[in-house]
C-alpha cells in the first residue's frame, strides 16, 4: 500500500518536470492593429450646358464710310425738275432677259443663276423713288430704247456689224439672184421690186432677232449712244442727266468673319470658365463666316450737255443692315469634369494600400501567435516575428498618418466640347447654293429627272426664302446711295 502511494507521487513529479521542460515562451503583449476608415469616391459636378447665344442686332449704315465712297464736284447740286434717265448695266439686262425667258443657267463655279422675282427691278424702283424725292423728273428708259432702236434701224446699212453679219451677206446674195432674173427678162421690174421688198422685210426681221440674241441691241448699254439720244431734239425725248449704274449685285457673304472669342458673350463665359478659351481657339468654329448676303451698288451721274461726270458713288449693304432683329449665332458648349478618373483612381489606390497594409499586419500578428505556440522555434526566431509585426504596424500607421494623397484632393478640371454652330435666321449660305447648283448640273448632265426635280424644288424654296431678303437689301442700297446726290432739297 505504501509502495503504491510512492509510485503515484513520483509519476506526478515526472509529469510536472515534463511540462516545465516543454513549456512555450510567454507571448509578449502586442499593440493592436491600427484602425482606419476607407475614403469614399468624390462625386464630380454634373455635366453643364454652357450653350451661348451671340446676338448681333440690326446694324445701321456707317454714314462716315458711306461719305468716303461719294465724290462730287465742289458746289455742285442738281437743280429742281432736272430730267434724268437710268442706264442699266449690260450684265443686268442679260439677267433680266434670262428671267423673262425663265431659263436657269449655271455658271463656272456651279452657282445657279435663278430668278429672284425681280429684286433688281425693286432696286430700280427705289432709285426712281429716291430721285423723285430729290425733285428729279425721272424718265422712262423705254422711250430712249425706242429712240435708239429707230436710229439703229435707220442706219442698218451703215452699221459695220451688220455688214459683216452672215445674214446681211445672205440677203445681198438673194437680192442679187432676183436681180439676175430681172436682167435676163425672166421677171418683170414690178415683180422684181415686190420680191426685193419681201426679201428686205424677211431679213430685217431676222436681223433684229439675231441682234437681240447676240446682245447687239441693248439700247442703253452703250453710254455714248444714250448721251446722244438724251440730247434735246424734235421728239421731246431728252434728259439733263444720265444715272449710269455701273455695278449692281447681291452675293453670299464670305469675305467677313466673326472671331467668336472676341464677342462679349463668349468673353464672359471664358472669365467664369477657365480653359474654355483654349477649347474655342482649338476648335473649327473659332472663326464663323458672317451669315447672310451683301449688295453692292456703284453708279455715276453724267451731265448730258457736257458729258461731265458730276457725281460718283458706291455703297455696300449687308444682311445685318436689313434684318429687323439682327441675327443670333448659337454656340453649343458642354462642360464636364475631365480628371474625375484620376482623382477617384488616387482615392481607390489609397484605400487599396490601407487594405494591403492591414492584411500584412494581421498576417504578421498571426505569425507571432504561431511562433510563440511553436515549442520548436528558437527564441530569436520568435522575437523576429514580433519585429516583423511591429514593422508592418508602423507602415500601416504611417499610411494612416500621411492621409489621402494630394492627387486625390486636386481641384476638378474641366473639358469643353464645342458643338455645331448655328445661325438664326438660317439664311442659305453661299456654299449651300454652290453645292445645290453643282448637284443640279450633274443631274442635268445625266438627265436624272428625279434629281432634277428634287434640286429644282430646293432652289425654288430658296428663291422664295431669299426673294424678300434680296429686295430689302436692294431697296436700302439704292435709297441710301441716291440720297447722297447733292440737290436743293
Amino acid at each position: 500500500m505504501v509502495v503504491t502511494k510512492i509510485k503515484s507521487w513520483a509519476l506526478m513529479v515526472l509529469l510536472g518536470l515534463v511540462v516545465l521542460n516543454g513549456c512555450a515562451t510567454p507571448r509578449p503583449v502586442l499593440e493592436a492593429v491600427p484602425s482606419f476608415s476607407k475614403q469614399s469616391d468624390r462625386t464630380p459636378p454634373f455635366e453643364e450646358d454652357l450653350t451661348t447665344s451671340i446676338v448681333f442686332g440690326k446694324e445701321l449704315t456707317d454714314e462716315t464710310k458711306l461719305k468716303d465712297e461719294i465724290t462730287f464736284r465742289n458746289n455742285f447740286y442738281v437743280p429742281d425738275d432736272s430730267r434724268v434717265v437710268i442706264s442699266v448695266p449690260v450684265e443686268q439686262q442679260s439677267r433680266e432677259e434670262r428671267q423673262e425667258q425663265g431659263k436657269q443657267q449655271i455658271d463656272n463655279e456651279g452657282m445657279l443663276s435663278f430668278k429672284t422675282t425681280g429684286y433688281f427691278n425693286k432696286a430700280e424702283q427705289q432709285i426712281e423713288k429716291s430721285l423723285i424725292r430729290k425733285n428729279f423728273i425721272v424718265l422712262d428708259r423705254a422711250k430712249f430704247e425706242a429712240k435708239l432702236r429707230e436710229k439703229r434701224d435707220a442706219s442698218t446699212d451703215n452699221n459695220s456689224y451688220y455688214k459683216a453679219n452672215p445674214l446681211q451677206k445672205s440677203k445681198n446674195a438673194t437680192i442679187a439672184a432676183v436681180t439676175k432674173l430681172k436682167d435676163s427678162g425672166q421677171i418683170t421690174i414690178d415683180k422684181w421690186a415686190e420680191k426685193v421688198r419681201e426679201i428686205e422685210g424677211k431679213y430685217n426681221s431676222m436681223r433684229r432677232n439675231d441682234a437681240r440674241k447676240h446682245g447687239q441691241e441693248k439700247e442703253l448699254a452703250d453710254i455714248s449712244e444714250l448721251i446722244r439720244a438724251a440730247k434735246p431734239g424734235v421728239d421731246n425725248v431728252w434728259a439733263d442727266y444720265i444715272l449710269q449704274v455701273n455695278d449692281f449685285k447681291i452675293l453670299p457673304l464670305k469675305d467677313r468673319s466673326i472671331k467668336i472669342t472676341n464677342t462679349s458673350e463668349i468673353r464672359q463665359q471664358c472669365i467664369t470658365n477657365p480653359g474654355l478659351r483654349n477649347a474655342l481657339v482649338g476648335s473649327s468654329y473659332r472663326l464663323v463666316s458672317k451669315p447672310g448676303y451683301y449688295g453692292i451698288l456703284n453708279a455715276k451721274l453724267i451731265d448730258v450737255k457736257t458729258g461731265a461726270i458730276v457725281w460718283v458713288g458706291a455703297h455696300r449693304v449687308d444682311s445685318q443692315n436689313v434684318l429687323e432683329n439682327g441675327y443670333t449665332i448659337q454656340v453649343p458648349i458642354t462642360k464636364r469634369v475631365s480628371n474625375d478618373s484620376e482623382i477617384n483612381g488616387a482615392i481607390r489606390a489609397y484605400n487599396n494600400k490601407l487594405e494591403r497594409l492591414d492584411r500584412e499586419c494581421r498576417l504578421a500578428e498571426q505569425l507571432v501567435d504561431q511562433a510563440y505556440a511553436d515549442t520548436g522555434m528558437s527564441k530569436e526566431e520568435k522575437e523576429q516575428t514580433v519585429v516583423n509585426y511591429t514593422d508592418a504596424q508602423v507602415r500601416l500607421q504611417g499610411c494612416i498618418d500621411d492621409g489621402i494623397p494630394e492627387k486625390a484632393m486636386a481641384d476638378w478640371e474641366f473639358a469643353y466640347n464645342i458643338g455645331h454652330v448655328t445661325v438664326d435666321p438660317d439664311l442659305p449660305s453661299g456654299s449651300e447654293l454652290k453645292s445645290i447648283g453643282r448637284q443640279l448640273r450633274m443631274a442635268l448632265q445625266k438627265d436624272d429627272q428625279d434629281s432634277i426635280t428634287k434640286y429644282d424644288n430646293r432652289l425654288n424654296d430658296i428663291q422664295l426664302y431669299l426673294s424678300d431678303h434680296y429686295s430689302m437689301i436692294a431697296k436700302l442700297l439704292a435709297k441710301e446711295l441716291i440720297h447722297t446726290i447733292p440737290s436743293q432739297l
